[in-house]
């Protein structure tokens, strides 16, 4: 009995699963679109003087895998945070239930517990923004090398050119 009700619980936990990460996975693709589509129109808005100033390479680097890791990040933070919300009414139910004074202990500990994940968050965000201005230098690099590839090969640079890239390459990982 006790094992059937089990197999139950996890069949459906399973199921459940999965239907959150189809739903998550249709959403993030998506948001990625609508978040291509403003970051497109937003960029052709743009003074002639920003496109002046700023390298193709960047602007379609910014366009592609930076749209991308924001949707993947947001819609992956949405999934876990969801998940956790439903395992922490559980839990804390449970406890209510169980043991109530040892709920109000656990409570007493969500402060700093807050003020961690706050700390950690902007720590994380800002080193997220400067692995993506290292892989937009990485990728600019490369597409002004592609893109001048008769200059290079005329002035016989092409290994100036890969040291040049192999110093973005290696900021970006050290930056990671």
């Amino acid at each position: 009995s006790s094992l059937m009700v089990l197999s139950v619980v996890s069949l459906a936990t399973s199921i459940a699963s999965g239907m959150r990460g189809a739903c998550f996975l249709v959403c993030m693709s998506r948001m990625n679109v609508r978040i291509r589509q403003l970051a497109y129109r937003s960029l052709l808005s743009q003074e002639i003087a920003f496109f002046d100033e700023t390298k193709t390479g960047e602007l379609t680097s910014r366009l592609s895998s930076d749209t991308q890791k924001m949707s993947e990040s947001i819609s992956l933070n949405l999934n876990v945070f969801f998940r956790s919300l439903v395992q922490a009414i559980g839990v804390l139910s449970l406890m209510a239930v169980l043991q109530w004074r040892l709920t109000l202990v656990t409570f007493m500990s969500v402060p700093l517990i807050v003020v961690a994940s706050k700390v950690y968050g902007e720590y994380y965000k800002k080193l997220t923004t400067q692995v993506q201005d290292a892989q937009a230098a990485s990728n600019s690099t490369a597409d002004e090398t592609i893109g001048s590839m008769r200059t290079v090969r005329s002035f016989a640079n092409e290994e100036a050119e890969c040291a040049a890239y192999d110093r973005k390459l290696n900021r970006m990982l050290a930056v990671n």
